[in-house]
């Protein structure tokens, strides 16, 4: 895939692309998202911080349902949210070590999700 070079000048080798603060992005989504706590259907704000391989996927944060800080998950498609921490240092400890849990963004099931 051939990268636009001029919008994507600072992704890594693995095409990894970290938006600038004037280029964060937060909109309300319903979301089905895929944590610990199981599959649930939730309207709710995502921001948007690294992009991956021009839109292939999106990695981005959501307000933790419990009311303590924040969730960064994967974002498959516009509709999917799978969490990979709470902990903005662990995510990047993750990217550092290039973990193949980043490249996990399949929902595990989304037949019945509760809503939250």
């Amino acid at each position: 895939m051939r990268l636009n070079a001029e919008l994507y000048q600072d992704f890594d080798k693995d095409y990894f692309y970290f938006l600038s603060a004037e280029e964060l992005r937060t909109e309300t989504r319903d979301l089905i998202v895929d944590s610990m706590r199981g599959i649930e259907k939730r309207s709710t704000s995502v921001t948007v911080f690294v992009d991956y391989m021009h839109c292939s996927w999106e990695y981005g944060f959501i307000p933790n349902p419990t009311g303590a800080g924040y969730l960064i998950g994967i974002i498959g498609d516009i509709k999917t949210f799978k969490v990979i921490t709470s902990s903005l240092a662990t995510f990047l400890s993750l990217y550092m070590e290039d973990a193949q849990v980043l490249y996990d963004h399949q929902v595990s099931a989304t037949d019945s999700p509760g809503t939250v």
